[in-house]
């Protein structure tokens, strides 16, 4: 038997793209979709599941108040005693303590599915030899959830990264590349629609950006695009901004309820090309499609960048882009900075 742990629509895409190329048969495979980000997410991600994918498909609550956890843990625990060993854990999202939990408590294996820049984040960490597990002392270390109610979320020891990136590797790290070769299969005939496709980001909503700089980065954009455009927009956009935004500058709103890649693929039309900021959609594409959609990526200024922490993610993730993708079909255009 094999778990699958998602908690969002593109985790959901990456274990299905892991089901077939680790050739995990329907009836070895239960889907675990765990309550993450929030329960929307959750919710989210449930309805786009098809059950005939899966052998089981098991709803986990939040975990992070103590007794949360220890009533998700109970029922994992009765199911577990009903069921053959669990060969490998496959999970979304490495720094989900609960997910970490179910690798080590569970799993022979463990696998970490793609979900985007914090995947690349996760590996350098690893690669550097710093964990994500908080370090507790004194008295917090003697209570503490591990310690008295058996909380499994120390760093993995050995994991397999199952990604589209080229990942640094650390102790007994392994890292199986893929091209998204089930979602391509499921490709249709596209047409070409004649318009570009911004990838919307939520940098505002999560203060990496101020509100006045991301509509200034627009408006540079808007400038010398020669092309209508379309703003497809992060779920976690709020909707009156993206409105805002599009009226603003005269552009489509596209939403989209399945992940990018999956609507990219099943929808039928491409664009004439794709920009945006910096966002995992612009990766898949590049790997999903190649030169038959240009990538525009904008760099951000990093004195405009609100967090500091986020100022090194975001040039890591462009030195990514210069090591990786840049070429013919994808290219890296400055931003102009200035005052938030």
């Amino acid at each position: 038997m094999n778990l699958f742990v998602v908690e969002s629509p593109l985790q959901l895409l990456n274990a299905q793209e892991a089901k077939a190329a680790f050739g995990v048969p329907r009836a070895a495979a239960v889907l675990v979709v765990f309550v993450g980000v929030s329960e929307h997410s959750q919710s989210l991600t449930l309805s786009l599941i098809k059950t005939e994918d899966w052998a089981e498909v098991l709803k986990v609550g939040p975990t992070r108040k103590l007794p949360d956890f220890l009533r998700e843990k109970r029922l994992i625990e009765a199911w577990m005693k009903q069921h053959p060993p669990i060969e490998t854990v496959f999970i979304g999202d490495y720094r989900a303590r609960f997910m970490r939990h179910m690798a080590n408590t569970y799993a022979k294996r463990a696998v970490l599915l793609d979900d985007g820049s914090a995947t690349i984040k996760v590996a350098e960490q690893r690669a550097r030899g710093e964990g994500l597990q908080k370090q507790n002392r004194g008295l917090k270390r003697l209570f503490s959830k591990q310690r008295l109610f058996g909380y499994h979320d120390e760093d993995i020891p050995v994991l397999t990264y199952f990604s589209v990136y080229d990942l640094p590797l650390s102790g007994g790290d392994q890292l199986q590349r893929h091209h998204y070769a089930h979602l391509k299969r499921k490709a249709a005939h596209s047409e070409r629609r004649d318009e570009v496709w911004f990838i919307g980001s939520p940098m505002v909503e999560a203060g990496i950006l101020s509100a006045k700089r991301y509509r200034d980065y627009l408006r540079q954009i808007a400038s010398e695009c020669p092309h209508p455009v379309a703003y497809v927009p992060h779920r976690r956009e709020e909707h009156a901004r993206v409105d805002d935004h599009a009226r603003a500058l005269g552009w489509r709103v596209q939403r989209n309820e399945l992940p990018f890649e999956l609507a990219l693929v099943e929808g039928g039309q491409i664009p004439q090309a794709l920009i945006g900021l910096y966002s995992t959609a612009l990766d898949s594409t590049v790997v999903l499609f190649g030169e038959q959609i240009p990538i525009t990526s904008y760099e951000i200024p990093s004195e405009d960048i609100l967090i500091p922490e986020r100022v090194e993610i975001s040039a890591q993730v462009y030195q990514y882009y210069r090591e990786h993708f840049v070429g013919p079909f994808f290219q890296i255009k400055p931003l102009a900075g200035g005052a938030n």
